[in-house]
C-alpha cells in the first residue's frame, strides 16, 4: 500500500510538472512566437532547470504538437458529444462553431499559438492528419444528416461545406489574434451570431428545423 501511494504521488507530481511546462510554453510562444521561443525561455518561464524540460518532452516541436493534440482531441470529443444529442443538425453545427469561439475566449494565448504556428503549416498537418481529417469527417456527417432530413440544401457538397464552415471560423480567430477585429464582448457576440446566421443560410426554403 505504501509503495502504491508513493507511486501515485510521483505520478501526480510528474503530471503537475508536465502541465507547468506546457503552460509556460504557451506563454513563451505567445510572446515570442514559435521560432523565437526556446527551451531555455520555456524553462525560465516555468521556473525550472533547462534540463528538466527534456525529461518530459523531446524538443519544442514535441511541446507544440502536444498542445495541439490535446486541444484537438477535446474538440473531437465535443463534436462526438453533440452528434449524439437529440437536436437539429442546425444546432449541432452552431454548437461546434461556438465551441471554437469559446476556446479562444477561455484560452486566448493557447489559441494564438495553435492558430498561428500549427494550423497554417503543412508539416504539423502531416503529423496530425488522421485526427484532423476525423474532425472534418464528423462535421461532414452532421451536414449529411441535415440533408437526409431535408433541412440543409442538397446542392451543398458536405465535404466542401465542412471545410468552409471550419475555415470561416478559423478566419474569425485570426482576425481577433491579429487585432483586425476587436475581441470585445460585443464582437464575440457578433461572431456567435454570424455562425448562427451562416448555418441557417444552408437551410432549404420553407423548411423548419
Amino acid at each position: 500500500m505504501a509503495n502504491l501511494k508513493k507511486s501515485f504521488l510521483a505520478t501526480s507530481k510528474a503530471q503537475e510538472k508536465r502541465a507547468l511546462i506546457l503552460k509556460a510554453a504557451v506563454e513563451t510562444f505567445a510572446k515570442k512566437g514559435y521560432h523565437q521561443g526556446t527551451i531555455t525561455a520555456i524553462a525560465r518561464e516555468a521556473g525550472i532547470s533547462y534540463g528538466l524540460v527534456y525529461n518530459y518532452f523531446k524538443n519544442k516541436e514535441d511541446i507544440v504538437l502536444t498542445l495541439f493534440r490535446e486541444r484537438w482531441q477535446i474538440f473531437i470529443e465535443h463534436i462526438e458529444e453533440v452528434q449524439h444529442q437529440d437536436i437539429s443538425p442546425v444546432y449541432k453545427l452552431v454548437s461546434v462553431g461556438k465551441f471554437l469561439l469559446r476556446s479562444y475566449e477561455l484560452e486566448p494565448n493557447l489559441m494564438k499559438v495553435l492558430v498561428l504556428n500549427v494550423v497554417p503549416h503543412s508539416y504539423f498537418f502531416d503529423k496530425n492528419k488522421t485526427s484532423i481529417v476525423k474532425a472534418f469527417g464528423l462535421i461532414q456527417e452532421i451536414i449529411e444528416e441535415g440533408q437526409k432530413k431535408g433541412i440543409f440544401n442538397r446542392l451543398l457538397d458536405p465535404r466542401i461545406a465542412a471545410q468552409g464552415f471550419y475555415g470561416g471560423i478559423l478566419q474569425i480567430l485570426v482576425g481577433w489574434i491579429q487585432e483586425i477585429i476587436p475581441d470585445s464582448p460585443q464582437y464575440i457576440k457578433k461572431a456567435n451570431q454570424f455562425i448562427q446566421a451562416s448555418v441557417e443560410g444552408w437551410i432549404q426554403h420553407k423548411t423548419g428545423y
